[in-house]
């Protein structure tokens, strides 16, 4: 990355680039005939701002980054300015990537109406998230004990902040029910706060 691309692009972009990734995905759109390219995540479009030929998907998993106060750039503590400056810079990179794409996809009304306050003129699908309860056999009853695993990148706020929640208001309470439930936490990434909550009874940090 240039000089330039360093102080504009936002943190996640600049730490998770890859020329070679890069590199490998020109070569593959030059090999092969393709029709659809679709990006997960709003952050790996900088891979794709300079392909112009082929009809581009997004799909976008999270725009709670528009309000501050609601996204995971709210600050867990100190570094304020440091994190709104970040802010800023993943507001304007979404606004820019959004321009690039002929298709967005997302699960809500509210997360349309988010990115229509920034791009107008950008063509949004709703595609609810559903789950049909009838397709999975659950067990019934079992003196099996069950084990749970929470797998995340644990330098990714949201995955922090939730595994925080369910250990501290939630696991509890199945304890009492099932004292010998155990919960394994697998994911990079762990920090000083996580490592804590393997002090606790039947709570396992895996790491990667």
């Amino acid at each position: 990355l240039s000089q330039k691309e360093e102080h504009y692009l936002p943190a996640a972009v600049r730490a998770f680039y890859s020329q070679r990734f890069k590199e490998r995905l020109d070569e593959i759109i030059r090999k092969f005939k393709i029709d659809i390219l679709q990006t997960e995540y709003t952050f790996m479009s900088y891979y794709t701002r300079d392909i112009k030929h082929i009809f581009k998907i997004l799909i976008e998993h999270d725009t709670s980054l528009f309000s501050l106060f609601y996204s995971y750039e709210k600050p867990l503590g100190g570094w304020y300015w440091r994190r709104f400056s970040n802010w800023i810079k993943k507001v304007r990179f979404h606004k820019e990537a959004y321009k690039q794409f002929d298709r967005i996809i997302v699960f809500t009304q509210e997360e349309k109406d988010r990115i229509e306050n920034l791009v107008s003129n950008a063509d949004i699908a709703i595609v609810p998230i559903g789950l049909d309860m009838s397709n999975y056999n659950f067990l019934g009853e079992s003196e099996k004990i069950l084990d749970l695993v929470f797998m995340g990148y644990m330098g990714h706020y949201p995955n922090i902040d939730g595994i925080l929640y369910f250990c501290n208001k939630i696991f509890p309470l199945i304890q009492i029910e099932l004292p010998e439930i155990s919960l394994h936490i697998a994911g990079s990434g762990s920090n000083e706060t996580l490592s804590r909550l393997s002090e606790r009874r039947n709570i396992f940090l895996v790491g990667e």
